[in-house]
């Protein structure tokens, strides 16, 4: 939801952070900087930073494709190649002095992890064949020195001899085994996997999920054990909170990389059941707790422990939307005041207004819950959930969640696909449900095909001025020809700098309107529907004066404005001649079909229009009628990357017409 305000933080913030660290005169980046921000040249360069400083820029670069990133990790991976490696004992040391030279000689299978995770996405990034060779001859050396009978050992001398594991023991105890090792080893072979798809490496991570679900977690407790012995017996009675609900996640992704059927049936069940307790026994006052130690609760609060929940808890949601409490941990630590002074400009919606971003969450919370309503056990008190959602979410069209940050560079989504691939026209079933209520943004938002103007006519488009227009030419429902610009055009589409609603006040009225009528409250649901409908409307102008005013647009001769935009007093007579009586047969047709009409824009809300169809498909309830003769998806397919990669797919799925038949588990179906 907020990947572009991430991205650009990422961009302008974090990467010029890292960047500034590196270490132009003896390789790598600098192993320390103080909180006065003064970097000690000088600081013991860890090998496990300079491994995360290289997964880091790999994945930056892949995100970004500036080719400025793949060069700082190229100097991160010819540091780890050149200095990091014991040439003569294999491995990796544990650090180096700040000119390259081994400080610590230390041989940790942690370590080791973490250079094979940070190979494994340079290799992805560079296709460089030799990253690839030392992360897999890294490998080898876990499997063949660092791993017995049992499991993993950890901590070694230069020359792989066991020694004492205190680098990755604490609380008074000094493990030979670790659950943060095993962890790690195991996020390092999801990685390695990915890339790879190695039997070998595969059948490394089934064996690390067998430990971790028969010897690391402990049943009775619900939890993870942290510290053991070398045959797996726990040292401690410590419950780390932090790990477990990191551990959740890992393994989650891990399973969705290995794509095994029977270890996913045999392990979600477990990180289920370490999210709900970690919810349950952790989650104090918006935060996670540290951790308990003989039933006594550390309840400091530590960064990474807290970075980790945010994550753990979304994976959790993500995994059971039906449990909207991990939601609830995920969102209600939002501050409860003004943070502009801290955030400010980099917040592009709310500019650090912690109260609007939890009116946010709560109209979010609406959107999921009615969107799991087809699979409710209770649906009226539901439906009364949502209405109290609804009531602490948006009170204007001012408050929506609109990301406002297009330009004449940083286009609309739409725009840019419009303006690159061409040819989108506007479909007769759409069209119709506008006819039939002679509504007045019949007159707005269709522009004539660009086929269909004359030699002197100096415009992109012209406005069409309604179904009357003798160049009102809407697509064919399912048998349009396929002739570029033939057809009216949505004027959304040349939408150039038009917002993105994240979630607008339109749809928090619709849901509002859909939860009354179906509790028989109409009255209250009229005036829902009527506010909604206004609001819809004044959105869709913004969309259309943003297609009027696109600079590239104009550059090219603009769009043509033909009418005269749509007032809130004809708004309102528009709901009260033509909607209403409508609304009166069938309340909840109606509401939905408007909801419908509303969605069509530069805005971003075609998905959710999607998954409303969707789930009144599952409800039995074909109020939105689509006329394209062609089967309904009920499911976006595989891709096939994902197809040619995972053979489990083509099994499970079959040959993708499973996209016309299997809806997604929410509208009706198990998986």
């Amino acid at each position: 939801m907020f990947v572009q305000e991430v991205k650009d933080h990422l961009i302008h913030k974090i990467i010029p952070f890292w960047e500034g660290l590196k270490d132009e005169e003896f390789g790598g980046y600098y192993g320390y900087k103080g909180f006065d921000l003064v970097t000690d040249k000088e600081a013991v360069k860890g090998c496990i930073l300079n491994s995360r400083i290289l997964w880091f820029f790999s994945n930056c670069y892949m995100l970004t494709g500036d080719e400025e990133l793949m060069q700082h990790a190229r100097h991160a991976y010819c540091f780890l190649k050149e200095h990091c490696v014991d040439r003569i004992n294999g491995g990796i040391y544990w650090s180096l002095t700040y000119d390259g030279k081994p400080e610590d000689t230390t041989k940790h299978t942690y370590n080791q992890a973490f250079a094979i995770y940070a190979l494994a996405s340079y290799y992805d990034a560079s296709k460089d064949e030799e990253a690839l060779k030392l992360a897999l001859a890294l490998r080898d050396i876990i499997e063949e020195k660092c791993k017995d009978e049992y499991g993993y050992l950890e901590a070694f001398n230069i020359s792989f001899v066991p020694e004492d594991n205190e680098k990755l023991s604490e609380n008074g105890v000094i493990a030979e085994k670790t659950m943060n090792t095993l962890l790690h080893v195991f996020e390092a072979y999801t990685e390695l996997y990915r890339v790879t798809k190695l039997d070998e490496v595969g059948d490394s991570i089934r064996f690390m999920l067998d430990i971790i679900a028969d010897k690391v977690y402990n049943s009775k407790e619900g939890r993870q054990e942290v510290f053991f012995d070398r045959t797996w017996h726990t040292l401690i009675d410590l419950y780390s909170y932090g790990h477990d609900i990191e551990t959740a996640w890992l393994v989650d992704r891990g399973l969705e990389v290995l794509g095994d059927p029977e270890y996913t049936r045999k392990l979600s069940v477990i990180t289920e059941s370490i999210t709900k307790n970690i919810y349950d026994r952790a989650y104090i006052d918006h935060s996670l707790v540290n951790e308990a130690e003989n039933g006594i609760v550390d309840t400091t609060r530590v960064w990474w422990v807290q970075a980790e929940a945010v994550v753990g808890f979304i994976n959790g949601w993500q995994k059971c939307p039906d449990h909207m409490e991990y939601l609830d941990a995920a969102i209600t630590d939002l501050p409860k005041g003004d943070k502009s002074d801290e955030i400010g400009e980099y917040d592009f919606i709310y500019k650090g207004d912690g109260e609007a971003w939890l009116k946010l969450a709560y109209g979010l919370k609406a959107r999921y819950t009615m969107r799991l309503l087809a699979r409710s056990s209770s649906k009226d008190a539901d439906l009364q959930k949502i209405l109290e959602y609804v009531d602490k979410s948006y009170t204007s069209i001012e408050e929506q969640a609109a990301f406002s940050i297009y330009s004449a560079t940083n286009l609309n989504p739409l725009f840019d696909f419009q303006w690159s691939r061409d040819g989108l026209a506007a479909s007769k079933s759409y069209a119709d449900k506008l006819i039939e209520r002679n509504d007045p943004r019949l007159r707005r938002i269709f522009c004539i095909g660009q086929g269909k103007l004359t030699e002197n006519e100096n415009a992109v488009s012209i406005q069409v001025t309604g179904a009357d227009d003798p160049r009102f030419l809407m697509a064919d429902n399912g048998t349009a020809e396929s002739v570029k610009y033939e057809y009216n055009t949505p004027i959304f589409v040349y939408s150039q700098t038009c917002p993105t609603l994240l979630m607008s006040y339109h749809e928090l009225l619709f849901l509002k309107a859909e939860a009354l009528a179906r509790l028989n409250r109409k009255d209250e649901a009229a005036n829902a529907l009527k506010d909604a409908v206004i609001a819809a409307i004044a959105n869709a102008e913004t969309g259309v004066s943003a297609a009027f005013n696109a600079p590239t647009v104009k550059s090219y001769g603009g769009v043509k404005e033909t009418t005269k935009a749509i007032t809130a007093t004809e708004a309102e007579e528009y709901f009260t001649n033509n909607v209403k009586p409508l609304f009166d047969a069938n309340p909840v047709k109606e509401v939905m079909v408007q909801k419908y009409i509303a969605f069509l824009g530069a805005f971003g809300e075609t998905t959710e229009c999607y998954n409303d169809v969707r789930r009144l498909k599952a409800m039995g309830e074909e109020y939105i009628k689509l006329d394209n003769p062609y089967k309904f998806p009920l499911r976006a397919p595989y891709g096939a990357d994902d197809v040619s990669a995972n053979p489990n797919v083509e099994v499970a799925f079959g040959n993708g017409q499973y996209v016309y038949t299997d809806p997604v588990w929410w509208a009706g179906s198990s998986r």
